[in-house]
């Protein structure tokens, strides 16, 4: 019997997930605050350090905050 490994378990699977979050929060941000290229990119960088998780949850957040600022206070916080 073939049993398949869930995309969640492995590693690859880890790592696409984690850049489709990244996409999609630099999208939602860049959207909702006007970023510049230059604030993605380095935005980008930041958030490629964070687990799964962690994006998971800034991506719920990011609906609530109304300021980049809080944004990136909330980053600093979840990263300790």
């Amino acid at each position: 019997m073939l049993r398949l490994t869930p995309l969640r378990e492995t590693t690859s699977g880890q790592e696409l997930l984690k850049e489709e979050r990244i996409d999609t929060l630099l999208n939602q941000i860049e959207v909702k605050f006007g970023i510049s290229p230059e604030m993605a990119e380095k935005l980008t960088t930041e958030l490629a350090q964070l687990d799964v998780t962690t994006l998971k949850a800034l991506l719920r957040q990011l609906l609530r905050l109304e300021t980049l600022e809080q944004l990136l206070v909330t980053r600093q916080f979840q990263r300790k």
